[in-house]
């Protein structure tokens, strides 16, 4: 059984110990998986983020790891300028 106050952590067995439960108090019935848990988080579906959907490289400002520019069409000329500005002003 999941803490009333903390989703995350479990409740101590001597608390739980003689108390009726039934299926919902199992674990393995979430239906959270890892994939809904990283789409979640990243604000949009996995089936988007593949290699022939990435348009243009960047290189993070905070941590300078390259990321990628994903998109369902290629960008346009104006898409690519904007994002070349915003490159541009944070170097």
């Amino acid at each position: 059984m999941l803490c009333s106050d903390d989703k995350s952590h479990y409740r101590q067995f001597e608390d739980v110990l003689g108390t009726a439960t039934n299926v919902s108090h199992m674990p393995s019935t979430s239906n959270e998986t890892i994939a809904k848990v990283a789409e979640e988080q990243q604000g949009c579906q996995n089936k988007f983020q593949v290699g022939q959907n990435a348009r243009s490289i960047v290189c993070c400002y905070e941590c300078q790891k390259p990321r990628c520019i994903y998109s369902k069409k290629t960008l346009t000329t104006r898409e690519e300028r904007a994002l070349k500005r915003i490159q541009e002003k944070y170097k």
